[in-house]
């Protein structure tokens, strides 16, 4: 079963395997899924985050 962990705010990582995902819950009832990428260090790369955070605010802004 994958894990779930909050990034920052609104915006959420699924980590299943080596793999993450980064979504964020829209309108109260659907998640959208705004960046994929398969994980090759220990840390989540910072620009991973800023890529689905920018994503995430212009989803939101509309």
């Amino acid at each position: 079963m994958p894990h779930a962990r909050r990034i920052e705010g609104r915006l959420w990582e699924l980590r299943p395997g080596d793999n993450r995902l980064f979504y964020c819950l829209h309108d109260g009832k659907q998640f959208v899924i705004l960046h994929g990428f398969r994980k090759k260090t220990m840390q989540t790369p910072e620009k991973e985050i800023q890529t689905a955070l920018r994503r995430m605010n212009e989803l939101l802004e509309k």
